[in-house]
């Protein structure tokens, strides 16, 4: 049964991946290619909103049907909006118009499956399987960003924009059969029943006791509004010092990849070397460390110390990017700059493969800790932990680029180096579910 679960999970991350692929590596090339401006590539970013706004969706969620349920119908909707756009998509070269009404719809019913396919995992994996489920979603989703950016590029060069949408059409579809025979088939779906039901709540206010047991039934649903299953989300145990840590922990990593590559071009290495580094190798090892991460948080014990283990880990990298970026003009010698060379282009990889362990312990912390939430919005807190982290890396990278024009990209990365070595000391603890008793 585990293995149906992290299978199941590992395909629905897997399709999660393809739309983010798709407009962010193969869409630019694609649309410049056909002369759109550099304006409108840049307005097109305002077509991600949906992700950002995934906090609104969750409660929704958590309130109505079950996340089986919103999983079939984005998976459909994604399905046909893919078939649709191949039969129309001679039309996108003539209307930029309609090409983003297309792109903002497959981004909400992408961040829509994102959420549900979270409220899932969350259901399903156990405390000893969840390591795995997570290695799962973050190899599964980068193996979905690798084929929509990559694969779908290829298919374009030979069968046009319409042999592409049509292709992320038929994989949804496959998935969505997958979906349906794992769900049905082995005994799966009675983790996913609606529990609003059956769900108590206790809820604190002026004009109810303390502890006061209220009964929620199907019939005044309504009254569990998007307010109380905030106020609900926000009191479980250790949330907040998790959410500090998401926001942050991404930051200096995040910063130090994307202008080390950089860097390099600027310093006279060849960009096809830089872009097979960073690109393929650097991918390669950000798939292994996600794959050791899965088995060393087999164990729950375990996790906080890999995750410790992997922020003092991707200290060194960066520490050591800085030091070439300091010192990149004092290697004269042939044979020592060889050698600073590669080594500048391994610490790259070093760096995405220690990044991958720790992307796979800070979700598997993410996670328990939802867990630890009332059934009836776990989605909504764990979404409030992944919108947190995104906001955080979104954030920083977009300030990231004017720091460096301003006060230089040396100054700047000894920051990137403090960030690293900040997230080591506010590691959260591994949330305990026995703590969360008072709300049973």
């Amino acid at each position: 049964m585990t293995v149906i679960k992290i299978l199941l999970l590992g395909v629905l991350y897997y399709v999660q991946g393809l739309p983010y692929g798709f407009q962010d590596k193969f869409l630019p090339i694609y649309l410049r290619s056909r002369g759109l401006s550099y304006t409108n590539l840049t307005l097109m970013k305002l077509l991600l909103l949906p992700w950002l706004l995934k906090a609104l969706l969750a409660p929704a969620m958590d309130l109505f049907q079950t996340k089986s349920f919103w999983t079939y119908t984005s998976l459909i909707c994604l399905m046909a909006l893919s078939f649709l756009s191949s039969f129309i998509s001679q039309e996108f070269e003539e209307s930029f118009l309609s090409f983003s009404v297309i792109l903002f719809f497959f981004n909400f019913f992408s961040a829509t499956q994102d959420v549900a396919v979270d409220g899932l995992a969350l259901q399903m994996l156990t405390d000893k399987d969840i390591g795995q489920g997570n290695s799962a979603q973050i190899i599964g989703y980068k193996l979905g960003a690798f084929f929509g950016g990559g694969v779908l590029f290829w298919v374009q060069i030979y069968w046009g924009l319409q042999g592409a949408f049509g292709l992320l059409g038929i994989m949804y579809c496959l998935t969505l059969l997958a979906f349906c025979i794992l769900m049905e088939k082995q005994g799966l779906k009675h983790i996913t029943k609606k529990s609003i039901n059956t769900e108590r709540l206790y809820i604190q206010n002026e004009d109810v006791e303390l502890n006061e047991n209220i009964q929620v039934s199907h019939k005044n649903d309504q009254q569990l509004n998007w307010k109380v299953v905030f106020r609900e989300a926000f009191r479980t145990p250790h949330t907040w010092n998790v959410a500090v840590f998401v926001i942050f922990y991404k930051l200096g990593e995040r910063g130090a990849l994307s202008s080390f590559p950089l860097f390099l071009v600027d310093e006279g290495v060849p960009t096809r070397t830089v872009g097979l580094w960073n690109g393929m190798f650097g991918q390669i090892g950000s798939l292994a460390g996600s794959a050791l991460g899965g088995i060393l948080l087999s164990e729950k014990r375990f996790i906080s110390k890999v995750l410790k283990f992997s922020c003092w880990f991707r200290v060194l990298p960066v520490t050591f990017q800085l030091l070439f970026i300091l010192f990149w003009d004092q290697f004269s010698s042939p044979a020592v700059h060889w050698i600073v060379h590669y080594s500048s282009l391994l610490s790259i990889c070093i760096l995405q493969f220690a990044a991958g362990i720790a992307t796979a312990a800070a979700f598997t912390v993410m996670m328990i800790c939802s867990q630890g939430a009332l059934q009836v919005v776990q989605t909504t807190h764990y979404t409030i932990l992944a919108s947190s982290e995104v906001a955080g890396k979104l954030l920083f990278s977009s300030l990231s680029g004017m720091l460096i024009d301003i006060f230089g990209l040396s100054t700047v990365y000894f920051v990137f180096v403090l960030l690293s070595l900040g997230t080591v000391f506010i590691v959260p603890e591994i949330p305990v579910k026995e703590e969360i008793n008072k709300y049973s």
